[in-house]
């Protein structure tokens, strides 16, 4: 053999052997890649499930809340009935008309003397209901 013979076919060996040691590489990584491809499936798959899970939890609670507020606006009608059968029942009995009247008087801000004078209560019984229904039910001082 030739030393340039020689030297050509150990150059040959030498390249073929780095081509090797590449590929061996490339097979690793490429290995790594499919198992880190894998394992990010999976958190996505876990990801998406919990993001189901969510949306199912939300979608519960808006439900729930829009339940909640139908049920108020039931109450809140069944209170305001309730209220206007009340005061339309104390119009209607003679025996607590008066005090309806002055109930309603009082609200609107007028003493106590003129609630006496059109209702015909006494003092004390002015004096209650407007303690208990007008300003100084918590909107300051009644006039006299």
């Amino acid at each position: 053999m030739s030393p340039d013979n020689d030297l050509f076919i150990s150059l040959l060996i030498l390249v073929s052997l780095v081509a090797c040691v590449i590929a061996v590489m490339a097979l690793y990584m490429s290995r790594r890649t499919f198992m880190e491809s894998a394992r990010l499936r999976r958190i996505q798959a876990l990801q998406e499930t919990a993001i189901l899970s969510l949306r199912g939890a939300l979608t519960a609670l808006f439900a729930e809340e829009s339940g909640q507020e139908e049920r108020q606006e039931r109450i809140e009608r069944c209170i305001r009935d309730i209220s206007d059968r009340q005061e339309s029942q104390l119009m209607r009995d003679p025996e607590t008309r008066p005090y309806a009247q002055a109930i309603n008087m009082v609200r609107k801000g007028v003493g106590v003397e003129t609630i006496i004078e059109n209702c015909g209560l006494t003092r004390g019984e002015a004096d209650l209901i407007a303690s208990l229904h007008g300003k100084a039910a918590g909107e300051g001082p009644v006039e006299r």
